[in-house]
């Protein structure tokens, strides 16, 4: 064969091994990326993991998701868009029926729900017959209505006004404090951050918080309100989920202790005053990766109450342990 062509064969093949070598080279030192999903103006962990960048010590990038609607974050776990996502128990209840096969690899806090008014003194139960306005679809309204049921047998609805009813309106989050004000509507229920600005900048009283709920309506284990689940994609990616949840710990251990750290994280984020962020601090219980017995009895706790307000529909007893992440 031609010299000539010999060198030219040589010459390619050298490029085709040296760009073959840089790509593999290049998809070995990029990071391993977690894209993690959250409600637009839902406080977690997830605040301060982002803040303070803690996943650069796990040698992966955390990019955050903030959504819009809880039912955003359920199409984006669904179809793998996202690998974890901090949500309602309830929400991961509603998935699994569905058979959607997500895994539940954390609890993150405790329920810090609360109904508020401007209008004066009242009791849960006084407020049959008049209005209250929420974001109608989030589970926060779902268990509104099961403990209204459940410990009152008080029917809400959104069908209209009745005396024998409690009527609830659909509200954004963005303008819970603002509805509040209004004539015809009697309290909000929020969740923090809401419930902080609520109290402390607008001289709202809070009528009943979700915790005493939990315990009038005498519910088994801890009232845990949100957990973190893997999507059915990133379900068995151990290495993924292992990883984040070292991030998570690093972040717990952050938030129960150093106050100063978390409520400048607050602050910024959420565009907090000082006040604001410390009230909001005393409020909220963040737990740790630990899916204990008390843990999960709540969940499932929090489940039956969901069944019994109506978001879900078939009995959530039939999900087997097999979704816990060990």
């Amino acid at each position: 064969m031609n010299t000539k062509y010999i060198l030219i064969i040589i010459v390619v093949v050298a490029v085709a091994l040296g760009a073959s070598y840089a790509f593999y080279r290049e998809k070995e030192s990029s990071p391993m990326i977690i894209r993690a999903g959250t409600l637009q103006g839902g406080i977690s962990t997830l605040d301060i993991m982002q803040y303070y960048n803690l996943s650069e010590k796990y040698g992966y990038e955390l990019q955050v998701y903030r959504f819009d609607k809880t039912t955003d974050i359920i199409n984006a776990l669904a179809s793998g868009s996202i690998d974890v996502a901090v949500i309602p128990s309830e929400m991961a209840a509603n998935m699994l029926l569905q058979n959607i096969s997500v895994k539940i690899i954390a609890p993150e806090m405790l329920q810090n729900q609360a109904i508020l008014t401007v209008k004066g003194n009242i009791s849960a139960q006084e407020l049959k017959g008049k209005t209250v306005a929420t974001l109608l679809s989030t589970g926060t309204y779902m268990m509104f209505k099961a403990y209204m049921k459940y410990i009152y047998n008080i029917t809400v609805s959104e069908q209209g006004k009745g005396n024998d009813t409690i009527y609830a309106i659909n509200t954004l989050p963005g303008s819970f404090l603002d509805v509040m004000r209004e004539n015809d509507i009697y309290a909000i229920i929020a969740w923090e951050p809401f419930v902080s600005e609520a109290v402390v900048n607008y001289n709202a009283s809070i009528i009943a918080d979700y915790q005493t709920f939990w315990k009038e309506a005498n519910m088994s284990g801890e009232p845990v309100m949100l957990i973190w689940v893997a999507s059915p994609s990133a379900s068995n990616n151990k290495e993924l989920i292992n990883s984040f949840l070292k991030t998570r710990e690093d972040a717990v251990n952050i938030w129960n202790g150093n106050e100063n750290e978390t409520i400048s994280a607050l602050m910024s984020i959420y565009n907090l005053n000082e006040k604001t962020a410390e009230y909001l601090y005393s409020r909220v219980t963040v737990l740790d990766n630990n899916l204990s017995q008390g843990v999960i009895d709540g969940i499932r706790s929090s489940w039956k109450l969901a069944w019994i307000g109506g978001y879900l529909t078939s009995d959530p007893s039939s999900i087997g342990d097999q979704v816990f992440y060990k």
